[in-house]
């Protein structure tokens, strides 16, 4: 069954679309893959101290280019992060990852250089350790944002550098309900990609 939130970014993409094909608006199709990396860096007020991770990410963009410059369209991507040092009682390993199924995308495409904004509303970060009871834990409440600047190399691979701001706001431990934090678990995200957009 489909989130609520997830339902209406749908119903509002599909409406786009039909607004866009009904008035006869010169649009083209905007399809991207990407794979790159990051470095993340946590934080929250009660742990300031959690060391910066590694992270992968995989993702696709789908949506259409109005007269070749305006993008409008939905995303979706995961990540997964490695904590390779600082692994100790204080400050614990936070090591995970997190699926984002989808989210709204707004862009520009201007010849070689296209710029693209998504907006992060759902998704968990799911912790790759569990707890000494054997519950898992992940962290929901999304809400963030990502910029991303991608140059065209070579015919439809193109180079990019990203930033990601995300936060959870809730901690969900094994099959109990999640909770509100006192303060928020944030995910601050610089790096690069490399695509193939069609």
């Amino acid at each position: 069954m489909m989130h609520p939130r997830s339902t209406r970014a749908a119903t509002l993409f599909i409406a786009l679309s039909a607004l866009i094909l009904t008035t006869n608006a010169h649009a083209t199709g905007f399809r991207q893959i990407q794979v790159g990396g990051d470095t993340v860096t946590m934080s929250t007020a009660l742990r300031p101290d959690i060391p910066s991770l590694k992270q992968f990410q995989a993702g696709v963009r789908l949506g259409y280019a109005i007269k070749d410059k305006w993008i409008l369209g939905l995303s979706a991507d995961y990540r997964s992060n490695a904590q390779s040092e600082g692994r100790d009682s204080s400050t614990g390993d936070w090591s995970g990852s997190r699926f984002n199924p989808v989210s709204p995308m707004v862009g520009f495409k201007y010849h070689r250089f296209v710029l693209l904004a998504e907006a992060y509303i759902l998704g968990s970060y799911v912790l790759s350790s569990k707890t000494t009871a054997g519950d898992s834990v992940s962290y929901t409440g999304t809400s963030g944002y990502r910029i991303s600047a991608h140059v065209r190399a070579w015919k439809n691979l193109y180079l990019g550098l990203q930033y990601d701001a995300l936060s959870l706001a809730k901690e969900k431990v094994g099959s109990a309900e999640a909770v509100q934090l006192s303060s928020p678990l944030k995910l601050n995200s610089i790096g690069l990609g490399i695509s193939v957009v069609f």
